[in-house]
């Protein structure tokens, strides 16, 4: 995603789903031509993650949208996609998102609101099947824009976050415990 997006773009944002045929770089043709199909998006696509071979999750300006993917991407689904639009809890775009490694479930989100959020996928989509609208996660302030997010690659509770003024912040998210470097 770019930085600003300009207001004339913003109604028209797509997920585009197909497959590629890979030496030529172009969508696979059905007998009706391309074989893709679009999902319409409010705001333009900050970052993505394939959860497994089932499930996707995108950042979306400041938003989350969880999403359980069609068994072929040849052809728009047969019946209507699980979509969860999941509450917002930054103030801001967010500019990259990060899944634990060791818990695909439990997700990292960093932006332009100086934040860090710790986000237990599995809850929040348990939460609005009950309409709950006030699920919990836990946040980090950055002191300055979130450049960057990730996890350290053999534990589920170390994570860190670089920011735009060159801080590395490490933290155990089983703390309230930043450590700035």
């Amino acid at each position: 995603g770019t930085e600003d997006q300009r207001p004339s773009f913003q109604s028209k944002n797509f997920l585009i789903f197909g497959q590629m045929d890979l030496q030529r770089l172009t969508f696979n043709q059905n007998s009706s031509g391309p074989s893709f199909w679009t999902h319409p998006i409010p705001d333009h696509l900050r970052d993505l993650i394939l959860i497994d071979d089932s499930h996707a999750l995108f950042a979306i300006a400041s938003s989350l949208l969880f999403m359980t993917l069609p068994d072929s991407f040849s052809s728009p689904p047969n019946s209507t996609l699980e979509v969860y639009h999941f509450p917002s809890f930054h103030s801001d775009h967010i500019r990259q998102i990060s899944l634990s490694p060791m818990d695909r479930s439990t997700l990292l989100s960093g932006g332009f609101d100086n934040s860090v959020f710790i986000t237990d996928i599995s809850r929040i989509k348990n939460d609005m099947k009950k309409n709950n609208i006030n699920s919990e996660n836990v946040m980090y302030g950055c002191e300055a824009v979130v450049g960057s997010v990730g996890w350290k690659p053999n534990d589920a509770f170390i994570a860190s976050a670089t920011t735009d003024i060159g801080k590395l912040h490490v933290f155990d998210i089983r703390t309230n415990n930043t450590g700035n470097r």
